[in-house]
């Protein structure tokens, strides 16, 4: 092999933000045991590499070329504000637009047109960003008061507090109604988002929709409209008031409407001596579901309301399947709800009420590697395409590194001279299912066989880590090892 040759290289870390696509087996039903949910949503959430040409082709394009903007107040980004930001995607955008947002409160107004597609909201997870509008009814009308108006397909939302700051409401007044989030695009998912307002709080408009580990407050209709969305593992917090609470007012209207709210794994929770009920018959046929749903005393005993319509006891579709707590007994209930048998759960309690597995996104991730993990993998790659061992590969300066077909990172390095033999002994590590190997454990055993297969290894310093929006390590890009050799 020659005589051993350390890289030099400037000890850069590269932070990066991710959109990683996944497919979903739309077929596996929620487990019962939420401490299993998001192991459940990591099994059934597949990779894009899995399944191409099984998603929606425009999307599968879209999210081969991310790029990313930051929004930040202090001046250090792209934009100081959202609407800025939100003005330079053009119209018929057709890739990923990831807008990193910096933290702090941003009072505007916003809305993004039906022809900005592809648009994702990031902040962080440990200081989510506030956005803050005090829109109300009397002034915009009840949809268009939203703080923020998604109306474009495929948006996403991650660590972001949607806000509208408009007094509470006092009954006595038209026009209180005070919407912080409207949705209207189709396939859009949201995680560990919060919803803050009274009235009206999110306006779940239409389109298929996923909200996983929220917060929604509310007292009044806070959850409404016509949407078709899946609620996993969300908190939904009743604000008391004296004129009693509702939190669901599903839009439906017709049996040939595809719409729906169910919520999964969820808690209801918050204040009020009247008690909340779950949803009330705002239309013809409202179609409303809680599963696996943990219930407080704020739950009024009848649970729902037929909205003085009784005709609407026999078209509405409200509906229970194995909730718990003190608000969920089911002996109170209102005579026209339903408690579910397996059977008739089960369209409410997979990711195919939503079909998911056609467009389905995580959130971005934001990781901060270290070179000589980067490196590595880019040298695998680049031998695998052009396996001429023993060749220089790289001579110093700048380049893009592709660590999965959609994850690319800007690398800044000194020289590099043949790594050969390096790929040769990562490749079984580095090619596991999920790239697991990427763990500590893993990086532990790929050190011990580099090691083993050179005895004489140049010591370097070599770390990755990774975290998703919940602060959890990442399969894939987690770990830390050191002792790494790059060897000619």
């Amino acid at each position: 092999m020659g005589s051993i040759a350390a890289i030099q290289y400037c000890a850069i870390t590269a932070i990066l933000l991710v959109s990683t696509i996944v497919s979903s087996d739309d077929k596996s039903p929620i487990p019962a045991d939420p401490s299993s949910l998001n192991t459940w949503f990591q099994d059934n959430v597949k990779p894009l590499a899995d399944r191409k040409g099984t998603i929606d082709p425009d999307l599968e394009a879209a999210e081969a070329k991310p790029r990313t903007i930051k929004v930040r107040q202090d001046g250090s980004g792209e934009f100081k504000t959202l609407k800025a930001a939100i003005n330079s995607i053009p119209t018929g955008n057709r890739e990923r637009v990831i807008v990193d947002i910096g933290p702090g409160e941003y009072i505007e107004k916003l809305k993004i047109e039906r022809g900005k597609p592809f648009v994702t909201f990031f902040g962080s997870p440990g200081n989510n960003p506030t956005l803050s509008f005090d829109g109300t009814a009397k002034e915009y009308g009840t949809v268009y008061s939203a703080t923020l108006e998604a109306e474009a397909d495929y948006f996403v939302a991650a660590n972001v507090i949607f806000k509208n700051s408009a007094s509470r409401p006092n009954g006595e007044l038209k026009g209180e109604q005070a919407v912080a989030l409207r949705i209207a695009g189709d396939k859009s998912a949201f995680y560990n988002c919060r919803f803050i307002g009274f009235q009206d709080t999110l306006c779940d408009d239409k389109g298929r929709h996923l909200f996983k580990n929220c917060y929604i407050e509310g007292t009044v209709d806070y959850i409404f409209w016509n949407g078709k969305s899946l609620y996993l593992g969300t908190e939904l917090h009743v604000i008391g008031d004296k004129n009693g609470n509702f939190i669901t007012a599903h839009a439906r209207n017709s049996e040939a409407e595809d719409t729906g709210f169910s919520f999964v794994h969820c808690k209801v929770d918050g204040t009020g001596a009247k008690g909340a009920y779950l949803g009330r018959a705002w239309q013809a046929r409202p179609r409303v579901v809680f599963s696996y749903t943990s219930m407080s005393s704020v739950v009024n005993p009848e649970g729902w309301s037929n909205n003085f319509h009784p005709e609407r006891d026999q078209t509405a579709l409200f509906a229970e399947y194995r909730c718990e707590g003190e608000g969920a007994n089911p002996a109170g209930r209102a005579k026209s709800s339903k408690q579910l048998t397996p059977d008739q759960a089960a369209p409410f309690i997979s990711l195919g009420f939503i079909e998911g597995s056609k467009w389905l996104l995580h959130p971005p991730i934001r990781s901060s590697i270290h070179l000589p993990m980067l490196l590595c993998l880019w040298a695998r790659k680049k031998l695998i395409d052009s396996p001429v061992k023993g060749s220089p590969i790289f001579h110093g300066g700048s380049f893009f590194l592709c660590v999965s077909e959609n994850l690319k990172v800007h690398i800044t390095a000194t020289r590099v001279v043949r790594v050969a033999k390096l790929v040769t002994v990562a490749e079984k590590s580095l090619s596991r299912p999920n790239t697991a190997s990427m763990r500590s454990k893993s990086n532990t055993k790929l050190r011990q066989d580099l090691m083993t297969a050179e005895q004489k290894a140049h010591v370097l310093s070599v770390s990755a880590s990774s975290e998703d929006i919940y602060g959890n390590p990442v399969r894939g890009l987690t770990g830390h090892a050191e002792n790494w050799s790059f060897l000619t």
